[in-house]
């Protein structure tokens, strides 16, 4: 929150180059829609700290406060930084950024039986602010297919194909359980397509597959 939220933190330079943008399109009123991140409040976690002023640090873990504590514990801190956020995007009043959504940043369904519970919990205090919630899972996220269930808006399964060595078949595979489950596709990527011929050629291969699937 921190570094997002500086005086020449991340958001103040993504205004920064709005304005550019707006300026040269000689549309000084442009926008850009901004969707932040929610950490992944994580189940084992021991000692987040005091959210609710109470002088108790606040544990996620089920084995040591119960399974029940351990999830209410867990969505008051995702309550605690949608405040957070909130309060430092209005106190920080940006001209050319609006902010339309959330991201869950944990990349499957936990696979605890809470799993579930915790992200409707989530999605319905991000749509209570009138925003919507993003999801981003991995190829063989765990439960990926409910992710209209628990309320995410918009869901985009990463192939996983760029970073590691497999065989292009993969592309079909993501596709195919996109369509199945009603997502789209990732396109993942770093600056080595820029420099190497092989990751330059499984950029390729995503933008081509999308093609091809009509998930473009």
């Amino acid at each position: 929150l921190d570094k997002t939220f500086a005086a020449a933190g991340d958001m103040q330079q993504l205004n920064e180059a709005a304005k550019e943008v707006g300026a040269k399109l000689n549309q000084p009123d442009h926008k850009v829609k901004v969707v932040l991140m929610i950490p992944n409040p994580g189940e084992f976690l021991n000692d987040f700290g005091d959210v609710d002023g109470d002088g108790g640090s606040e544990s996620f873990n089920a084995s040591v406060v119960g399974e029940e504590k351990a999830l209410e514990n867990r969505i008051k801190a995702v309550h605690w930084w949608m405040d957070q956020v909130r309060q430092r995007w209005q106190a920080a009043n940006y001209s050319n950024l609006e902010l339309i959504g959330m991201y869950w940043l944990e990349e499957q369904i936990g696979t605890s039986d809470t799993g579930p519970d915790l992200i409707k919990a989530v999605s319905g205090q991000v749509h209570d602010r009138n925003l919507k919630l993003f999801w981003i899972p991995h190829s063989l996220a765990y439960k990926s297919f409910m992710w209209k269930d628990v309320g995410f808006d918009a869901a985009a399964l990463q192939p996983n194909y760029f970073f590691g060595g497999m065989d292009s078949d993969r592309l079909e595979d993501a596709a195919n359980l996109a369509n199945q489950y009603g997502m789209s596709n990732e396109v993942e990527f770093d600056d080595r397509m820029l420099t190497d011929g092989v990751f330059r050629e499984r950029y390729i291969e995503y933008l081509n597959s999308g093609v091809e699937t009509g998930l473009m």
